[in-house]
């Protein structure tokens, strides 16, 4: 069943992921041996398969940071084949992508991206880093002034 599920990532075969995943028997982070163990959602973002990788980062399942035998991540594959759309879906999931991780060559998404010229991704990732930061910056302060106001007026 995991290979069909491969193969209709592959193919683009959005209704036939869509019935598949509602297996819960289905082991959606399986690696395809024969493939580098590459996953289904490898294989859906590396081929920009849009509709599907969006279906996969709303199942809670799904392991977006699963490498390939390589290290290269959905993350890093998507930098490197200039998926744009791919990438705004990742980004937007608020799920936890490891934009720092390095493939064996020691190289990054964003390395990528710039080694392969591909300006919207570098911006993309650019801009998903400052936002990260003023998150996680307001996030600090409002937890601090809190913690500030109960201590200063009790």
């Amino acid at each position: 069943m995991e290979e069909k599920l491969y193969q209709a990532c592959l193919d683009g075969k959005v209704e036939e992921v869509r019935k598949l995943l509602q297996n819960r028997q289905i082991n959606i982070n399986w690696q395809n041996q024969y493939e580098s163990f590459r996953t289904p959602f490898w294989i859906a973002c590396c081929n920009g398969q849009n509709k599907i990788v969006k279906l996969l980062l709303n199942d809670k399942r799904i392991d977006i940071n699963k490498a390939d035998n390589n290290g290269v991540t959905p993350f890093l594959i998507s930098c490197w084949n200039g998926k744009a759309e791919v990438m705004k879906y990742m980004l937007e999931s608020k799920r936890e992508i490891d934009i720092n991780k390095e493939d064996h060559g020691r190289q990054t998404g964003l390395d990528w991206a710039k080694q392969n010229e591909k300006t919207e991704i570098v911006n993309l990732i650019e801009s998903f880093k400052r936002t990260s930061f003023c998150d996680n910056f307001f996030f600090f302060f409002k937890q601090f002034s809190v913690f500030f106001f109960f201590f200063f007026f009790f």
